[in-house]
C-alpha cells in the first residue's frame, strides 16, 4: 500500500527523487541499503548518505511530512 502512495506523490511532485527497490528481486540493493524491517522508506541527500529512515507503512500525510523534514521534497524547481 505504501508504495502506492510514494507513486501518486511521485506524479504529484515528479523532480522529487523517489526511487523504488523490491527487495524480492533486488536482494543485493536491499542488503546494501541494510533493510531489516519491511517496509522500509530510505533518504539520501544529494550525495548519496542515509539522512533518515523509517521503517513501516506510512500514510500520505506521513511521507509528506519525511520529505519535508528530510529536505528532499522538490517543488516548482526548489527543494524544501
Amino acid at each position: 500500500m505504501g508504495a502506492k502512495y510514494f507513486k501518486e506523490i511521485k506524479a504529484k511532485y515528479p523532480k522529487t527523487p523517489i526511487y523504488y527497490v523490491n527487495s524480492d528481486k533486488d536482494i543485493v540493493g536491499a542488503i546494501n541499503s541494510h533493510v531489516e524491517v519491511l517496509p522500509a522508506s530510505i533518504f539520501w541527500d544529494e550525495n548519496g548518505n542515509e539522512i533518515g529512515r523509517y521503517e513501516g507503512y506510512l500514510l500520505p500525510n506521513q511521507i509528506m511530512d519525511l520529505l519535508k523534514k528530510y529536505r528532499v521534497l522538490v517543488t516548482d524547481n526548489k527543494k524544501r
